[in-house]
């Protein structure tokens, strides 16, 4: 009977056992904490299969993960369609018209009246970024800070970036509650009501 101990330092000791018996898949008592990993020794064989997530940069950004669909501002179900009639994030023009439906998959961007008043929270907390980006910068480049400098370059620097706060946010929230459906381009159906 092995464990996953036993059969770990098995691969190290001088005594190994022949390239075929040293990948040994771990019993289903010992998977809670590996889910399907093989413990692998050295050299591998060429026709060895593991088990590894792929954690690449590559990966966590593409489809089907969060990120892509608030980064691209696409619908959080399919990953395809827009979200807003205009998905630049600086642009202010057309900035708040947000797309009724999917033109894809179909799935409805306003599921209830008043959706995206959470949205204001996360528009919030976005919003604290520029704020201590123009701090720091203040505090580098004078002496003395006054209130009126203050509120001059955050109007400034929060009107540069409103529109990509704005669209930002309210791509988070919908992020938060609709999850992303390999399937749904294929068949589109309208969901949200």
């Amino acid at each position: 009977m092995y464990t996953s101990a036993p059969l770990f330092l098995a691969c190290f000791q001088e005594n190994r056992p022949k390239t075929e018996e040293r990948f040994h898949l771990l019993k289903k008592s010992d998977t809670r904490n590996y889910r399907n990993t093989r413990l692998l020794s050295y050299p591998p064989p060429k026709n060895a299969r593991t088990f590894v997530e792929d954690k690449r940069p590559e990966k966590m950004l593409g489809k089907g993960s969060k990120l892509y669909s608030i980064a691209r501002l696409k619908c959080p179900r399919c990953h395809e369609g827009d979200l807003f009639v205009n998905n630049s994030l600086l642009s202010w023009r057309k900035m708040s018209e947000m797309l009724p439906n999917c033109p894809v998959c179909q799935q409805v961007y306003e599921p209830e009246p008043g959706y995206y008043y959470g949205a204001m929270f996360v528009s919030y907390a976005l919003t604290a970024g520029p704020t201590l980006a123009v701090v720091g910068l203040m505090m580098l480049f004078s002496q003395e800070i006054t209130l009126w400098m203050f509120i001059g370059a955050l109007l400034v620097s929060l009107l540069l970036f409103l529109p990509a706060i704005f669209k930002l946010s309210r791509a988070i929230w919908i992020n938060i509650f609709i999850g992303y459906d390999p399937t749904a381009a294929a068949s589109p159906q309208a969901r949200g009501h």
